[in-house]
């Protein structure tokens, strides 16, 4: 019976909440009309319609003239520089009296967002950069103006750091350049003052000339050698042989009677003969043989003498002429260890600088841009038919 009548009760309650906001109806549609009435003044005269570009790029990893990498990390700070914003909103800035102030007010409305999306198979985040203004066109053109001053400032930055590293390769290419064409120019006197092969061609004159002066001693000794026996051979003739020759004169008839009246012996029964003494021809023979051996031998030993001299000065020039050759080498040897090392130092030093020149001018610095600039034709945030249902809602 209880339960009966609390069921009872709660249906005239219903029923009167019903019937009063029946009664009410009216206020009700009125503030509703109000409300969306508001919201389509507010949609569509108060608030600013603003539009909203998105442009997405690709970063890259570049590299650098030092072999270094540049990579997406190391320039993203780029896109959220106050200088960038500062030169968008110097461009895109209303009329203003204080430039500064119209300035910070831009750079406040421009809203710079970075969105990073991974895909699961790219290595390289993809970035979406959003920049919102109240005309459509507008919102584009600045986006496209953002990406080319941040484009800008990647190959400033870029230039920068290679600018820094080409300075110090070329001026060591430079010094390495001077020392290679040092080390040539030094060479190159030596050589002009100091000619090896000259050297050579010297020494082996002088050792032919040796050889031809000792066979000359040779010779020369041999042929004393035979003069002196031969001398000898004469001197023991010449001491056998008698200088004088005695030889009998038989006197004919006259002379007999002039030599019989002069001994007064008239009876004289032999043939009268006179001796006479004659130099001997053979002994005159051996006697010039052996002066003549003699001044041959005397003419070998200064002829000997003169090729033994020349021999020993020989001898002397060789030695200096082999100790200068070896210091030239020597020196030539220094001097060519010391340019190859210069060569090779600057083959490195060019290697060095031709790659880093090679990195700089492959490199483009830019961003890939894959996608924009494009604006919704709709503004940003909620519709006027959902500002003015959610105003009917509320009231």
């Amino acid at each position: 019976m209880i339960e009966h009548e609390h069921i009872y009760e709660d249906e005239i309650d219903l029923r009167d909440l019903i019937l009063t906001v029946w009664r009410g109806r009216w206020i009700i549609i009125g503030a509703v009309a109000v409300a969306v009435i508001v919201a389509f003044v507010y949609a569509t005269f108060v608030r600013e319609r603003v539009y909203e570009a998105e442009i997405s790029v690709l970063p890259s990893e570049f590299r650098l003239a030092d072999g270094r990498s540049l990579n997406p990390s190391d320039y993203l700070p780029i896109f959220h520089k106050d200088s960038v914003l500062d030169r968008i909103a110097a461009k895109y800035m209303p009329d203003h009296p204080d430039i500064d102030a119209a300035i910070d007010s831009m750079v406040s409305s421009i809203k710079v967002d970075i969105k990073t999306d991974r895909d699961q198979n790219a290595s390289n985040p993809i970035l979406t950069i959003s920049m919102r203004h109240r005309d459509r066109a507008t919102a584009m053109e600045m986006a496209r103006d953002y990406i080319a001053i941040v484009q800008s400032e990647l190959a400033s930055l870029a230039s920068q750091l290679n600018s820094e590293k080409l300075e110090l390769l070329e001026r060591d290419l430079k010094e390495r350049t001077d020392e290679l064409q040092a080390a040539l120019d030094e060479q190159q006197s030596f050589r002009t003052t100091y000619d090896i092969e000259t050297l050579r061609s010297r020494l082996s004159n002088r050792r032919s000339r040796l050889v031809s002066a000792e066979a000359q001693i040779n010779d020369l000794e041999s042929i004393i050698e035979v003069l002196a026996a031969q001398l000898e051979r004469v001197r023991f003739q010449l001491g056998q042989t008698e200088p004088l020759l005695v030889t009998k004169d038989v006197l004919d008839e006259t002379r007999v009677k002039l030599f019989r009246q002069i001994t007064g012996d008239d009876g004289t029964p032999e043939i009268p003969y006179i001796d006479r003494e004659h130099i001997n021809p053979v002994y005159t023979q051996l006697l010039e043989m052996s002066l003549t051996a003699e001044r041959q031998i005397e003419s070998r030993k200064i002829e000997l003498e003169n090729a033994t001299s020349e021999v020993a000065a020989l001898r002397t020039e060789i030695d200096a002429l082999l100790g200068e050759i070896a210091d030239a080498e020597r020196r030539d040897l220094e001097l060519s260890l010391a340019l190859s090392r210069a060569r090779s130092l600057y083959d490195s030093a060019y290697s060095h600088y031709s790659s880093a020149v090679s990195t700089v001018k492959r490199q483009s610095y830019s961003l890939t841009i894959i996608s924009g600039p494009w604006a919704s034709t709709r503004p940003v945030g909620s519709g006027m038919l959902t500002t003015m249902v959610l105003a009917a809602v509320l009231a």
